[in-house]
């Protein structure tokens, strides 16, 4: 049997443009729903940001850490957790963790 996702559109959703002052170093429990953070990964500038989505038929409710490529305008990722802190600490250390690696591919 299918299931059926609905994903909320945030207000910092790249559908709705990209303010720079949504921008941020992390993202925390007071500002995920209004913020993003970006990156640099060898060519790719990554958009990372949260939302809220719900599985209507099983009633269950998830936090949402996408990814979107701005360069190719394209989503690259979704992934869902069941609570809150879940999502800000696989955002924020993945963010963290594809920068170093990009510092560390420049310094090579």
């Amino acid at each position: 049997m299918n299931e059926i996702i609905d994903y909320f559109v945030p207000a910092q959703d790249p559908i709705l443009g990209i303010n720079p002052a949504n921008v941020v170093t992390t993202l925390d429990a007071d500002n995920w729903q209004s913020k993003a953070l970006t990156f640099q990964i060898s060519w790719s500038q990554l958009y990372v940001y949260l939302s809220k989505a719900t599985n209507t038929r099983r009633r269950k409710h998830y936090y949402c850490v996408s990814v979107y490529d701005i360069g190719k305008q394209e989503s690259q990722s979704r992934r869902l957790f069941l609570t809150l802190n879940e999502a800000l600490e696989y955002a924020n250390a993945g963010a963290a963790s594809l920068q170093t690696l990009a510092a560390f591919e420049e310094a090579s």
